[in-house]
């Protein structure tokens, strides 16, 4: 198959989504809400209909997906690029290419659902993602508080669709930048220098020739 929209998509346009709540509350709300449930649900044991199903486990799907943009609660994706396939219960998203506040993210993406607990593995890499249009536009709690483009790459993979499981046999390495980093309107790198050059002020004050330099 292949999913193509030159003149993309505003989901805004057509879904109403939930505003969300400020921090303290939102969490609050979330822990009252789980309660409420009861027991977690065992998604890992709703796949096994799945797995018995002779024709799900026949199915094959090879198919192409390319967007020009798509947003959805204020923010907006660009270019997107990725190949959806499907062969002997594994699902793959591969050549998973786009663009988003600013950055460059690429990616890929599989799932096997045939052990009682699905594996699955992922490789992520972000560049220049400017953190604030990021926090502007999804995280206003944090605004004036962080700035800097993202840079990032992680490789990885588990086990599991329930959330416990996910968190003790998540396994990720990889690299996390930021630069031209500000954190609450404080210029870390301006940060730096004055600290060194403090240090060397002090250090000046006891040998003779360091006195007076900075960096």
């Amino acid at each position: 198959f292949a999913l193509k929209s030159p003149k993309g998509r505003n989901l805004d346009q057509w879904i109403d989504f939930p505003k969300p709540a400020p921090g303290a509350a939102k969490d609050k709300k979330a822990e009252e809400a789980a309660a409420a449930k009861g027991p977690a649900a065992d998604y890992d044991a709703m796949v096994e209909p799945i797995r018995e199903n002779p024709m799900m486990k026949a199915m094959v799907i090879d198919g192409n997906i390319s967007l020009a943009f798509l947003k959805a609660m204020n923010a907006r994706i660009d270019d997107i690029q990725a190949k959806f396939q499907m062969k002997n219960l594994v699902i793959g998203l591969t050549g998973l290419k786009m663009k988003m506040f600013g950055g460059n993210i690429a990616g890929a993406f599989t799932t096997d659902l045939k052990p009682k607990n699905p594996q699955y593995t992922m490789n992520l890499t972000v560049a220049g993602f400017d953190m604030d249009k990021a926090v502007e536009s999804q995280f206003t709690s944090f605004k004036d508080t962080v700035s800097g483009k993202l840079n990032t790459s992680i490789a990885g993979g588990g086990s599991s669709f329930n959330a416990a499981e996910i968190k003790k046999n998540l396994q990720i390495k990889g690299d996390f930048k930021l630069t031209d980093a500000m954190f609450k309107s404080i210029d870390v790198a301006k940060m730096a220098t004055e600290a060194v050059n403090k240090s060397i002020t002090k250090i000046g004050e006891t040998v003779p020739g360091i006195g007076g330099k900075t960096v």
